[in-house]
C-alpha cells in the first residue's frame, strides 16, 4: 500500500509547504520505497550543489533519506531527521525526512576533509557551502523561526 492510494497528495504537498516555511528546515517525503514523494523544501546549497550535484553525493543522500530514523548524522556531517509515515496496524508507507543542520565544532569548515574530492568540486566549495548553510541558520534563530 502507498500513501498515493488513500491521501489527497494536493493537501499532503501543502502541508508539507506550509511546515517547511514555518519551520525553516530541509523537508521531504519519501515512501516506503525511498523514492520522493513530495517536492524538496529548503535544500541548503551544501546539500543541492555539492553533495546531491555529484553521482556519489546523490547515492549516498538517497541511502540517508531511505535508511534515516529518528535525529541521525548524514554522511556529510548535517544533523537530520526522519520519522515514519504509518498506519495504525504499523505499517510503513514512507517517512518525512528533514533538517540539513550544520552542528559542527569550527565555523566556516566543513568536517568532511574529503568531500571536495569526493564529491568532484574544486578545493575549499565544501567549506563556502557550510559558511552559507551557518549564516542562514543565524538569520533564522535571529528572526525567530
Amino acid at each position: 500500500m502507498k500513501i498515493q492510494d488513500f491521501c489527497d497528495m494536493d493537501k499532503f504537498e501543502q502541508i508539507m509547504k506550509n511546515w517547511a516555511s514555518s519551520t525553516g528546515l530541509a523537508t521531504v517525503a519519501v515512501g516506503a520505497d525511498g523514492k520522493y514523494i513530495s517536492d524538496c523544501y529548503n535544500f541548503t546549497e551544501f546539500c543541492i550543489d555539492l553533495t546531491r550535484g555529484s553521482a556519489e553525493g546523490k547515492k549516498r543522500c538517497e541511502q540517508c533519506d531511505r535508511e534515516g530514523h529518528g535525529v541521525y548524522p548524514c554522511h556529510a556531517g548535517l544533523v537530520d531527521f526522519g520519522i515514519p509515515i504509518t498506519l495504525e496496524d504499523g505499517t510503513v508507507l514512507g517517512s518525512i525526512i528533514g533538517g540539513q543542520i550544520y552542528q559542527g565544532p569550527e565555523k566556516g569548515k566543513c568536517e568532511d576533509k574529503g568531500a571536495d574530492r569526493r564529491f568532484g568540486k574544486s578545493a575549499g566549495r565544501c567549506d563556502q557551502h557550510v559558511r552559507k548553510s551557518q549564516l542562514r541558520q543565524q538569520e533564522k534563530r535571529e528572526s525567530g523561526r
